[in-house]
């Protein structure tokens, strides 16, 4: 998938391959077992965009026995500190509203599943949605660093410490406009945000075609189960 190896190389070279074919399967769906021995088959239909970046803080190089107020690395402590507590607006998506609808029309309950765009607005509910991590990144944009270099010695200050971010967008959500608010939450221009990994949006493909027919009908021949 993706990049210069992947599936970017054939969309630039290989075009023929490709050319006559009316679907691509990929990763994302599955049946899942459900109680009463119900199952669910899911489809993927769409995906949330990766977006990587960098933050970087500088300062004077020193030595840890006589450290300074300020250094790159407790600019970037600060820095990450803001993204951890910044919590991305809340948008339910067509096609996640319909997985939880469907789970809920499946298995009784709970409720607020039937129409969770309107029951997030409770903050109780909300509250309680989100501490699920699976469910928290279905329903807005995500942050995770999970790259940290500062000095190679315990006993050096460096000039240069920088943090790596995984972000994930929901479909739709302007990379653009994320970074700006991004920039907004740090609120230090000193920290440079540079871009490692960025992707065009991945457009929806639609609930109802020839493909979801065809699993839909099989799904109900074999399982009698609703897609």
């Amino acid at each position: 998938e993706g990049g210069k190896l992947g599936a970017g190389w054939f969309t630039e070279h290989e075009k023929d391959i490709f050319s006559d074919a009316g679907y691509l399967i990929t990763e994302g769906g599955g049946i899942a077992e459900l109680p009463e021995g119900k199952k669910l088959y899911k489809v993927a239909v769409t995906e949330k965009t990766p977006l990587w970046i960098r933050l970087t803080a500088t300062g004077i190089e020193g030595h840890a026995a006589a450290p300074a107020a300020d250094t790159s690395v407790t600019r970037l402590i600060r820095a990450l500190s803001k993204v951890i507590d910044y919590q991305p607006r809340i948008r339910v998506i067509g096609p996640v509203q319909d997985e939880f609808r469907t789970v809920a029309e499946l298995e009784h309950g709970p409720p607020q599943w039937l129409d969770l765009a309107v029951s997030l607005r409770d903050l109780s509910f909300a509250r309680n949605f989100l501490e699920d991590a699976s469910q928290n990144a279905k329903v807005r944009d995500t942050l995770a660093p999970t790259v940290l270099h500062g000095s190679d010695k315990t006993n050096i200050i460096p000039a240069m410490a920088y943090a790596e971010i995984d972000c994930r967008l929901l479909p739709g959500d302007d990379q653009k406009q994320f970074l700006g608010n991004l920039k907004k939450t740090i609120s230090d221009d000193s920290i440079k945000i540079d871009v490692l990994l960025d992707s065009p949006p991945t457009p929806s493909s639609p609930s109802k075609s020839i493909l979801m027919s065809a699993i839909e009908g099989l799904a109900r021949k074999y399982d009698k189960c609703p897609v």
